[in-house]
């Protein structure tokens, strides 16, 4: 048997396994690692003569990609889908040419340090064959650049390598579901495959008593979302400082964006002078901890905070969610809406359902064991009113609603005393 917590992580999983990433900074450092390990047989001017090609080779090659990416194109996971052009590929093709050169003039490995040449040749020659995967550009921290990719058919990937094997699986998770059924998961990881009588399901209730330790508030009178909107950015403020007062504090807002999370912690963070406020930034997740610590803190967050966290007690009371959270703009994406001439059909079949598992995700980091209590807050006016509002009451069924911040203020009090 092989035992698969947190399974709606798989795919990302499987994708990383399966995909390759070949870093800005790779090339220098196989260049260190080999630049003394010259063969006797070979001159050391042409030893390098090949260093130096190759170092120059790969500084062209990622000036081309960075002049690939428009201004501010990167999504908030800093990706940005490409397809490499023939100028690329020659430039790929003319560095593998040239470490294979290197690695035929150097003398045999000999330690861990030591970088593996002919590695590096396997990893670019995937970027040679771009038919068959999603291409994308990822900005590393100190703006260095990898050129990633991954198999475009995960799916038919997964079902060779890992399902078409004389092994069980059992696949756990909380949010493997969009609220209806698997169907969404079991596709997307070629589970849906396999023959019926291969695969068995089940889901079980959460032991919560959600009926009475829980309320959910969806605002109709929001604004569209729109980042660049000083109003909507404006009125996401206002309505998160009412729900942090009619909370007393004990929140956690939960964006999809670093840049929009900055704009309104920068409008809210002179009004919060009564409560502990921590801001979550790409590279500081300490500050998860230090909220947990905190008596009546207030979490401006994002990325990891959506799940996998555990703040137990009255520490966390209110989870102020203020946008769904829709899948970004990623290669897989573009490649998946490009198989589907119909843009609905895409976003019924794809979108919503990635949608709603994160969602899922992101509202379960309120209750945690049978004493907690409190609030879920959804900012997105298209929640309250258009096409998904079917969808995300299925899938947030069990949260009794209220109507406005002030039942949310009552409910809080009466729970209090019920404590």
């Amino acid at each position: 048997y092989v035992v698969i917590d947190e399974a709606h992580k798989l795919l990302e999983a499987a994708q990383a396994t399966f995909g390759e990433q070949f870093s800005e900074g790779m090339i220098q450092k196989y260049i260190n690692s080999v630049r003394y390990l010259k063969s006797e047989r070979v001159k050391e001017d042409a030893y390098n003569y090949f260093l130096d090609k190759a170092r120059k080779t790969n500084q062209q090659l990622f000036a081309m990609l960075r002049r690939m990416i428009p201004d501010g194109e990167f999504n908030d996971e800093r990706t940005f889908g490409i397809t490499i052009p023939d100028a690329g590929v020659s430039l790929i093709l003319r560095l593998a040419e040239t470490i294979a050169m290197i690695e035929a003039g150097r003398k045999p490995h000999r330690g861990a340090y030591e970088m593996d040449g002919k590695r590096i040749i396997k990893v670019l020659e995937q970027f040679v064959r771009q038919n068959d995967s999603n291409v994308w550009l990822e900005l590393e921290d100190g703006n260095s650049l990898s050129l990633c990719c991954c198999p475009r058919n995960m799916a038919d990937v997964m079902e060779k390598n890992v399902w078409n094997r004389s092994v069980s699986y059992v696949l756990t998770s909380g949010t493997m579901s969009d609220g209806r059924d698997f169907s969404f998961f079991k596709k997307e990881n070629g589970i849906a495959r396999l023959s019926k009588h291969l695969v068995s399901e089940c889901s079980t209730a959460s032991p919560f008593d959600y009926q009475n330790h829980t309320r959910m508030y969806i605002p109709e009178d929001m604004p569209a979302p729109d980042n660049k909107s000083d109003d909507y950015i404006n009125a996401v403020t206002e309505r998160i400082l009412r729900l942090i007062d009619a909370t007393n504090g004990h929140t956690a807002i939960l964006f999809t964006s670093y840049k929009v999370l900055q704009a309104v912690y920068e409008r809210a963070i002179h009004q919060l002078g009564k409560y502990e406020v921590f801001c979550m930034t790409r590279n500081n997740r300490k500050v998860i901890s230090d909220f947990r610590k905190s008596r009546n803190g207030v979490l401006f967050a994002s990325g990891s905070m959506w799940e996998g966290v555990d703040c137990v007690g009255d520490g966390l009371s209110s989870v102020i969610i203020v946008r769904l959270p829709f899948p970004l703009r990623s290669a897989a994406m573009e490649q998946k809406k490009e198989a589907v001439a119909d843009v609905a059909k895409f976003v019924h079949e794809y979108a919503v359902p990635e949608m709603l598992i994160k969602l899922r995700q992101g509202v379960g980091r309120l209750i945690r064991c049978e004493t907690d209590t409190g609030v879920i807050s959804i900012l997105d006016s298209r929640a309250a009113t258009g096409s998904y509002v079917p969808r995300v009451k299925m899938a947030l069924l069990k949260y009794p609603t209220v109507d406005s911040v002030e039942e949310v203020k009552s409910f809080m009090e009466l729970s209090l005393i019920h404590i």
